[in-house]
C-alpha cells in the first residue's frame, strides 16, 4: 500500500541529488524517479509532505536549506490571509466589521509569536464561508492554533460550549459541551471530525439552540 511516508522518503531522496551542470539549472527535466514520486503522491492522502513533493518535482532542484527557506517565505506571505479576511466585507455577517478587525489583530499577534509566519489563508476562507452560510450565528470568540488554523468558540452559562477548529483541508474538529439533563453538575461531551458543510448537523440534537444563534 502506498503511503504518505513513502512520498516523503522519495521526496527527501530527490531533494538531496546534485545538480547536473550540463543542463540549464533553472529547469529539472522530469526523471523516472520524479514520475514515481508523482504516482505515489496521486494515491497519498493530503498532507504537508505532498506539498514538499510538488516543490521537488515542479521547481528547480535546490539544496535542502534553500528549499526550507523558500517554504518559510511562502508561510510568511500574509497577502492571501489578508485577502481572505477582507472577503468578510462581501458577506451578510452582521458583525463583520468587528470580526475583520479581530482577525487582523490575530494575524499580527500570530506573526509576532511565530517568527513572521502567517495564519492559514485557506482556514480563514473556510471560516468566512461558514459564517456567510449561517449569518444568524452569534459572534464567536477567536484564537489560533500553533499550526495557523482558526479556533472559534461559542459559549453560554451553565457549562455550554461549542468549539470548532477550521483547517485548510475543509475539515473541522469540533467539541460540544452541554449539561447532563439527568445529573446536576455533570457535563456531557461530544466531539469529532467532519467536513465543514456537515458541521451544523452535529447540533441538531440540542433542544435549546438560542445560546449560539441571534
Amino acid at each position: 500500500m502506498i503511503t504518505a511516508s513513502d512520498v516523503a522518503r522519495r521526496a527527501s531522496h530527490a531533494l538531496t541529488q546534485p545538480l547536473d551542470l550540463d543542463v540549464d539549472p533553472g529547469y529539472d527535466a522530469p526523471t523516472a524517479a520524479d514520475a514515481e514520486v508523482s504516482e505515489l503522491e496521486a494515491h497519498a492522502p493530503y498532507s504537508g509532505q505532498t506539498q514538499l513533493a510538488n516543490l521537488v518535482i515542479w521547481r528547480p532542484r535546490l539544496e535542502p536549506s534553500a528549499a526550507f527557506h523558500e517554504l518559510d517565505a511562502l508561510r510568511s506571505d500574509d497577502r492571501l490571509a489578508l485577502q481572505a479576511i477582507r472577503r468578510l466585507e462581501t458577506t451578510e455577517v452582521p458583525y463583520k466589521i468587528g470580526l475583520e478587525a479581530r482577525l487582523e489583530d490575530l494575524l499580527r499577534a500570530y506573526q509576532e509569536d511565530y517568527e513572521g509566519r502567517s495564519l492559514s489563508a485557506s482556514a480563514i476562507d473556510i471560516f468566512v464561508n461558514f459564517l456567510n452560510a449561517y449569518p444568524y450565528l452569534k459572534r464567536p470568540r477567536l484564537s489560533a492554533t500553533p499550526f495557523g488554523d482558526l479556533y472559534a468558540e461559542w459559549t453560554a452559562p451553565a457549562d455550554i460550549l461549542f468549539g470548532v477548529r477550521f483547517m485548510p483541508s475543509g475539515e473541522v474538529q469540533y467539541v460540544i459541551l452541554t449539561p447532563n439533563p439527568l445529573h446536576k453538575g455533570r457535563t456531557d461531551r461530544s466531539s469529532g471530525r467532519t467536513t465543514v458543510d456537515a458541521l451544523m448537523e452535529k447540533l441538531n440534537h440540542l433542544r435549546d439552540q438560542r445560546w449560539f444563534m441571534e
